[in-house]
């Protein structure tokens, strides 16, 4: 379901091709090239492209196997279930992509009820329109 290979933003275009060459594509479809560039980190390459950074590591990710969950075109009541069962056939090390259109710090402070200290949260980006979280296990 997720890979264990994470995606960093300050990993190399060429670091990152070099250990995961699926990535290529998707450098590729965002203008980013491994050529004249490729010595830069992902956030430079973004910054420099003027792309969003955190749209550029969940596309990264998603192409190397990590699951990404788009709670906004799922219905509210079985948002939580879904998220706390991916989260729950995690493998230590291992994380999701959560994709919402407000900040879910419900669902976090639901996280920290539940899965105290089993869990890692991080704010990929933070609204307005779109937010985005690496929920994962240490």
């Amino acid at each position: 379901m997720t890979t264990t290979t994470l995606v960093h933003e300050n990993e190399t275009l060429n670091e990152l091709v070099a250990r995961a060459p699926e990535a290529l594509p998707v450098l590729q479809r965002y203008g980013l090239d491994t050529c004249c560039g490729g010595a830069l980190s992902l956030a430079v390459a973004a910054e420099h492209h003027n792309l969003n950074l955190a749209e550029l590591l969940t596309a990264l990710r998603e192409a190397l196997g990590e699951q990404v969950i788009d709670v906004r075109t799922i219905a509210p009541r079985e948002r939580h279930p879904l998220i706390f069962q991916t989260f729950d056939a995690l493998g230590a090390g291992e994380a999701f992509t959560l994709v919402n259109d407000h900040d879910p710090k419900p669902l976090f402070y639901q996280f920290s009820a539940e899965r105290s200290g089993a869990f890692t949260w991080t704010y990929m980006e933070q609204g307005p329109e779109i937010w985005r979280v690496r929920i994962g296990k240490p």
